[in-house]
Formats: C-alpha cells, structure tokens, sequence
C-alpha cells in the first residue's frame, strides 16, 4: 500500500510529503494555511481526495519524480468548490417513529453499576453515554473504573469491554482487573494460577477475552477511533483522557482546548459505538494546607469544576462526571459526588447529584457499599 494511502490525517500525510519532495518550504506554507483557513468539512474532503488520489497513476509518477507543491495548491482549490461538500453538510434528521426513539433511549437492558450509589443516580448505562471518572493522584480512579468493569463483564453475555491503557504498565491493570473480578487478592490467586484462571473464565461466561486491554500509551484520537471499530466492544473505558494525543491544528491549541477537543470527539465515538467511561486527573484544588498544622487537606466531596485542564468545554461534553475525594482521616473510605447528570432517572437533586461515602478495598480492587 501506498504511505500516503496509509496516512489518517494531515499531520501524517505532511511527513509523507515533505519526504518526497525537493521543497519541503513551500509544502510546510501550503499545509500551514490549509490548517489554518480551510473549513473542518473541506479539511476532512480534502484528507479524503488526498488518500484517494494516492492510488492514481499519475500521483505515484508525482512521488516517484518528486512531489510538485502546485498538484497540492490545485487540490485544495479544486477541494473548496467542490459540490460534494455540501452534500456533507446536510442535516442529519432524526427519526420521528416512537419505537425508533423509544429502541434508542431505552436503558432497561443497559449496564448496570456495582455501587449502589451509582446505580440509585445515574441508572443504567447504554450506548451515547459518556461518563467521566476524576479525582487527585493516589485517590483510586483506576480502582473504581477495574472494580465496576468486574461488575460489568458479568453482565455481558456477547462481546467484550475494551480498556484503552495509557497510564499504568498493562500488567498491573490486568492484574486490579483480575482481582476485582474474582474479589481475591493477588496472594492468594497466585498460590494456584490455573484454578484461578479456570474461575475467572467461568465468570465471564467461558470467555477469557471478555475483558480487553490494549496499550495506546504515545496514541492519537485516530487509533482510539480504529481500536473501537476493529472490537467493537460494549463499553470501553479510556485510562487516562487528558494523555492522549492531538494532531493537526488540534495540537497547537492551548491544554484545555486541546483536551476539549478530546472529550468532544470521545463522545461521538460513544454515539457511534457504546458508552464510554474515560478516567482524567482533579486540579489541586481540592487539596489544601491546613494553616495551623501544615499538613494537607483533601476535600472530601469535589466537583466537575475541579477537573484538570478542563475549563467549560471539557465538562460540557460528558453526560455523568464521578468526582472521588478522600480523608486522610479515614483511609480506606472514598467520597463520591455525581456533579453532573444528564441521564440520571431521579430529579431528586439529593438523588440525581447524589453524594455518598463508600468503601476501598484495595487488596482486591474493588470499591464496596458502606
């Protein structure tokens, strides 16, 4: 295959380019302004002519002699006035038929959660939910999310959960996962690795692949996007949001634009495949120094607006924030405060952004009710 024709976006299809051409000056100009001025619906018909345009004849005469910045130049005119643009840009309208809306709104089938807190707020998960999971460093995030995963793959009788890693070694995300799912500490599974393995087989209905885990430390949006349409999974939790990368003119933007952009596009992805529950970072905010002993103090119940790098734009994206907080006072307790709710069944405030304490249970990973 032509390396053009690999490339998933500019960003990508510029190093081919640049590699193939004896003025990589007047590329870095052309592709500055096309990232710069050109409509987001005529950049992405622009990427597509271009992939298109590689396996033509006269473009693989083009790189063999040197790519010409003027073939670039004619295709981003030609691309701009181009018709089928607008065809890209007609409104998508939504189906009027009850059992229609009715089939994609409904939750009595959707996923449901292991703490009951969660459950009572937020109700069952289904496809186009996008969930976010926040709290300081060492609070338990990926705890949480290993711990509700275990409950959730119990439900899933076809299929598999896709777990995105960019934070921890893959081998200490199986293992939370693995204990969680048995409620066994490592200890005591590792004394007989083939019956435990036999169990938690067992558990996930005979399938030991249920629960997937795929690396994408160093990863952009594009490979997130082909990791979901290759598995196709019932949930996918993304470990952390905030790491993965931007390309294009997404990755001259500020943090939060940048980070923004990531939760904008993660929700479409769980619109088009299945909810998604994606793990990020608080601020320091919700830590602070006690002024008369010096030592830290965590806030116990935080709130959305206390995400890391987030700002308005991130928030917006996510139909449920989770904030976890702590007490150094009680260390195997976790506070959990559902700041925002957008699919929750109650309109009970108390209820629907419901505040309630809970209990970590790190020797098998797993948050427990109180």
């Amino acid at each position: 295959m032509n390396k053009l024709q690999g490339a998933t976006d500019i960003h990508g299809l510029r190093d081919v380019i640049l590699y193939h051409t004896s003025e990589p000056e007047k590329f870095n100009q052309i592709f500055d302004l096309v990232e710069k001025y050109v409509p987001d619906v005529a950049y992405e018909h622009l990427l597509k002519q271009l992939q298109i345009s590689c396996v033509k004849a006269e473009i693989q005469q083009h790189l063999e002699e040197g790519f010409d910045p003027d073939y670039l130049t004619n295709l981003v005119a030609s691309t701009m006035n181009d018709s089928t643009i607008d065809q890209e840009c007609q409104f998508k309208v939504a189906s009027n038929s009850f059992r229609d809306i009715h089939l994609a709104t409904d939750r009595t089938n959707g996923l449901h959660w292991g703490l009951s807190c969660l459950q009572k707020s937020v109700g069952n998960i289904i496809k186009g939910d996008f969930i976010g999971i926040f709290a300081y460093v060492e609070v338990g995030k990926t705890t949480l999310a290993a711990s509700e995963v275990a409950n959730f793959a119990l439900q899933v009788t076809d299929g598999s959960i896709l777990w995105l890693n960019n934070e921890q070694p893959e081998g200490e995300v199986k293992r939370m996962i693995q204990q969680a799912v048995l409620g066994t500490s490592r200890l005591e599974y590792e004394e007989d690795l083939d019956h435990y393995e036999s169990v938690y087989k067992e558990l996930l209905g005979g399938d030991l692949n249920r629960i997937l885990l795929v690396d994408i430390h160093g990863q952009d949006l594009n490979h997130v996007k082909q990791c979901l349409e290759h598995y196709k999974p019932r949930l996918v939790i993304v470990d952390r949001i905030d790491k993965i990368m931007t390309g294009g003119r997404e990755a001259k933007a500020a943090k939060h634009e940048q980070f923004g952009f990531i939760c904008q596009q993660l929700r479409q992805l769980a619109q088009e495949y299945c909810p998604i529950i994606a793990i990020t970072q608080a601020d320091k905010s919700v830590r602070y120094q006690d002024w008369k002993t010096k030592e830290n103090v965590d806030i116990k119940y935080i709130d959305f607006s206390q995400m890391a790098t987030s700002h308005v734009a991130a928030p917006a994206e996510f139909d449920v924030i989770v904030g976890i907080g702590k007490d150094q006072a009680f260390p195997s307790l976790r506070y959990i405060h559902v700041s925002k709710n957008k699919i929750g069944p109650s309109n009970d405030p108390n209820v629907r952004n419901i505040k309630s304490v809970v209990r970590l249970n790190g020797g098998i990973s797993r948050y427990e009710d109180v």
